[in-house]
């Protein structure tokens, strides 16, 4: 008789144990499918984030970062692509009281082609060598920005301005010969000296650092 009077109440307790058992079960099926759940909610966010770190490094590899030079930092700035554009817009307009209107885009070419060689491929070092600690006195204003790295986009617009003047000024000429003669070396030497192949080259030794430059050049054909 106790037997059975404690069948029913251990069958009970038996029975009462095993559906939090059950629930349990069913609580870690429904925390496993929310896992799984947030899983997926989750990866497109790791995919992203990992796509944005890949597009960061690739950006890092092409110069698109902080340039710590201050002599050449301030033209990855667009305000002075815009002020660039209408510096020589400005020298386009003052230009007709110099010379007739077919000549007018060959003046701002040889003007623009003397200035900027002068400036950018001509004049080596840094007013700020104080800080850059002598890291720039060999190089051109050109080969120091955006730490010497091809094909940044201020390298690009740099190019594109001599050709899109090379040929506004053939077509203001109707490609008169006199005036291809003019334009075309300008552009030449322009592009030519920005290009990635002719970077710290010193054709012939010309504009070359006594003391860098020919130690240099000794030390690769040594």
């Amino acid at each position: 008789t106790a037997f059975f009077s404690q069948s029913p109440k251990t069958k009970s307790s038996i029975i009462t144990r095993a559906r939090p058992n059950k629930d349990r079960n069913k609580t870690s099926a429904t925390t496993s499918d929310l896992l799984t759940h947030h899983h997926f909610r989750i990866e497109p966010l790791f995919r992203i984030k990992q796509t944005f770190t890949m597009g960061i490094k690739s950006n890092a590899d092409n110069a698109d970062v902080i340039d710590t030079n201050k002599n050449v930092n301030w033209m990855d700035s667009r305000g002075f692509w815009t002020f660039y554009a209408l510096l020589l817009g400005s020298l386009y307009m003052a230009t007709p009281i110099l010379v007739p209107s077919p000549h007018q885009w060959t003046v701002v070419n040889v003007v623009h082609g003397i200035v900027t060689f002068g400036i950018m491929h001509w004049i080596k070092g840094s007013p700020d060598d104080s800080n850059s600690m002598g890291d720039y006195r060999e190089l051109t204003f050109y080969e120091q920005i955006d730490q010497g790295h091809p094909w940044t986009g201020t390298k690009k617009f740099l190019m594109i301005v001599p050709t899109a003047l090379f040929m506004l000024a053939c077509i203001a000429t109707d490609y008169d010969t006199v005036h291809l003669c003019i334009n075309l070396p300008i552009w030449a030497v322009l592009i030519l000296a920005k290009l990635p192949e002719l970077d710290r080259v010193r054709i012939f030794g010309i504009n070359s650092t006594v003391g860098i430059d020919d130690v240099a050049k000794k030390g690769k054909y040594e």
